[in-house]
């Protein structure tokens, strides 16, 4: 799981964005959202506090029809602050976008 790697990469200052992506399947976890809300909100909570800013983008991939329902997974992300993109591609742009504005502030 990625948990461990979310809350690393979280914790350095030079972290602009971390890119998440969810692919809802039959045989993936019933929450895949709910079980990465605490890593994320941990992230989010310590950036905060040191004043700093770091952006969470994610997709995620699925359907209505799938048990984890994407607009479900969907809304527990973005209702935690997440960016949520309906693609991929969507996604990987807008936190590319938001690593060239990081960069263009930090000079």
């Amino acid at each position: 799981m990625r948990l461990p790697l979310i809350e690393k990469e979280g914790d350095d200052p030079q972290t602009a964005v971390i890119l998440l992506d969810f692919i809802l399947t039959p045989a993936a976890n019933s929450d895949p959202a709910g079980v990465t809300l605490k890593a994320i909100r941990s992230v989010l909570d310590k950036s905060r506090k040191r004043n700093g800013e770091i952006a969470i983008v994610a997709s995620v991939l699925g359907t209505d029809g799938d048990i984890q329902n994407v607009k479900l997974q969907r809304k527990e992300l973005s209702d935690a602050g997440v960016y949520v993109c309906k693609s991929n591609r969507q996604a990987a742009a807008l936190a590319a976008e938001i690593v060239r504005l990081a960069n263009e502030r930090r000079g």
